[in-house]
């Protein structure tokens, strides 16, 4: 299947993202330089690289999943691979620039041109959603078989919904919605936790190990791409039956779950990472599941063998 213009600039765009998460963890090393919260500057564009860099690999194998064996790529897909392609390298160059300024590139409102840049990364944000929406109904317009297509669909809809908590984090919170009402100038406003934070995080992420993290959530449904793929993939390849179609599924209804227990659970403000036996009864919810679903297809495949 030949690669189409769009696939190769997704890829080559994905490569440059490789480069410079390589050329910013060397700069970690060598700039001193940290901001207010103790972490180097460089490593927010070294989180970014890496995940733009994912995200875009993964779009591009979508789109050789996404349709018929001969089939060219839809034009909405092709609409949306260009306009996240843009969206990353905007928000990148956003991120890297506040990186070597040594200040935050998200929520920060400390001056007008930092609340420009933080605007230019929102508006980037929502033209990636955009590309992702239209990816999603190219997919839906393909000659796909019918289990990747719906694999594919749902897997850009948890995308969609894990980017959409994003939304929540650039909302004011409670104490600077009052603060913004007295007409008070806020250099920060947003925030990623739900309830007070604990002050304790995993390292790297930054997820907040006791009150509830809307990043978590972000990047579970984020990785709804890959999770779901793999499962397309492995639909296409196994030899089609009625049996492997129904495990696909499962291990796709076992991952949605696990999005939806970790969206309530961190508006409930918990933690998904809490050690409270609560928290590890919500993250358990979608292992019982599948251990549920697997038991009735397993009953239902001895049944019919019986007969």
């Amino acid at each position: 299947m030949k690669r189409t213009l769009a696939e190769g600039w997704t890829l080559r765009v994905a490569a440059a993202m490789g480069l410079s998460l390589v050329g910013c963890v060397a700069l970690w090393g060598l700039d001193p330089r940290v901001l207010d919260n103790g972490d180097s500057v460089w490593l927010k564009p070294i989180r970014f690289s890496l995940a733009f860099g994912v995200h875009l690999l993964t779009m591009a194998w979508l789109a050789h999943l996404g349709r018929g064996e001969r089939e060219p790529l839809h034009r909405a897909f092709a609409a949306g691979l260009w306009l996240q392609i843009v969206a990353a390298i905007v928000e990148w160059i956003c991120i890297a620039m506040q990186a070597a300024r040594g200040v935050h590139s998200h929520f920060n409102y400390a001056t007008l041109f930092d609340h420009a840049v933080f605007m230019v990364m929102g508006w980037g944000t929502a033209v990636l959603l955009a590309g992702m929406i239209l990816c999603s109904w190219g997919v839906a317009r393909s000659q796909a078989e019918p289990l990747v297509k719906r694999l594919l669909q749902g897997a850009l809809a948890l995308a969609i919904l894990g980017a959409l908590a994003g939304v929540l984090m650039v909302m004011p919170t409670t104490e600077q919605r009052a603060l913004l009402e007295q007409g008070q100038r806020l250099a920060w406003i947003g925030g990623t936790t739900v309830g007070t934070p604990s002050g304790q995080s995993l390292p790297f992420f930054h997820w907040d190990l006791s009150s509830g993290d809307w990043r978590a959530v972000h990047f579970i449904g984020l990785h709804a791409l890959q999770a779901m793929a793999l499962l397309a993939w492995f639909g296409r390849r196994a030899k089609p039956t009625r049996s492997v179609d129904r495990w696909v599924m499962v291990g796709a209804w076992a991952y949605a779950v696990l999005f939806a227990v970790a969206a309530v659970w961190t508006a409930l403000a918990h933690s998904i990472l809490a050690t409270a036996v609560p928290g590890w009864w919500g993250l358990a919810a979608p292992g019982l599941l599948f251990a549920l679903s697997a038991a009735v297809i397993l009953g239902s495949e001895v049944r019919r063998r019986v007969d």
